[in-house]
């Protein structure tokens, strides 16, 4: 599990280029210097994000293998509902 110390939350950013040197690596957004990370979450629609990751043969091969759908959330706060709502 990611420990919260020395987080650093990228948001609403074009990835262009991601990656990876042993343990670490690193991520060139739009317009921006490469940034160094030891683990990385993304948040992107998975078609396209081969153009920006440096998967090998076998990760490309695999790729394709994973199922996505889209998900969507909402968290809304009213008062006067039910608590069945």
């Amino acid at each position: 599990m990611l420990g919260l110390r020395n987080l650093s939350l990228h948001t609403s950013v074009s990835v262009q280029k991601i990656e990876r040197d042993g343990t670490r690596g690193s991520a060139t957004c739009q317009g921006g210097d490469p940034v160094e990370f030891d683990a990385v979450i993304l948040a992107s629609p998975l078609k396209g994000s081969l153009e920006f990751l440096d998967a090998c043969a076998d990760e490309r091969g695999a790729f394709w293998k994973i199922r996505s759908f889209a998900a969507w959330q909402a968290i809304v706060e009213a008062d006067g509902l039910s608590a069945r709502v």
